[in-house]
């Protein structure tokens, strides 16, 4: 007998990124249908983006919602320190043990220093209900 987990994907960017280090939803997934009980579930993310002018770390966050005031997943950001006009690559893998029986998920990105706009090139959120 076969399983077949939940799934829930976007490539498509909801904001582009400001000339400023305002953290930005980038990427959303959801409503998801979960489970009453626990449920797991298992984020596979990636971005490429230019680095805006002044840029010398770009940070990537998980939350629970579809806003930047939605709860983090994670104890911190994933971070990694660039230069300006750089094209970068960043992806990860994670988990979230969630209770509640509807919620959304989305990426976002801070371009700390940032004076001058960066640029999405490509990208995806998927969600693995587990």
């Amino acid at each position: 007998m076969g399983v077949r987990f939940g799934t829930l994907s976007t490539k498509v960017a909801q904001n582009a990124l400001p000339a400023n280090a305002t953290e930005t939803v980038i990427y959303i997934v959801g409503p998801m249908i979960l489970a009453t009980d626990s449920v797991a579930v298992l984020f596979h993310w990636f971005i490429t983006l230019v680095v805006g002018t002044g840029t010398t770390v770009i940070a990537v966050r998980m939350r629970r919602g579809t806003t930047t005031a939605g709860g983090l997943i994670g104890a911190s950001n994933w971070s990694q320190t660039v230069a300006a006009g750089q094209t970068i690559c960043m992806a990860g893998v994670y988990f979230d043990v969630f209770f509640a029986s509807v919620t959304s998920y989305c990426l976002t990105v801070t371009q700390t220093g940032a004076s001058g706009a960066g640029t999405v090139q490509d990208g995806t959120l998927a969600a693995f209900i587990l």
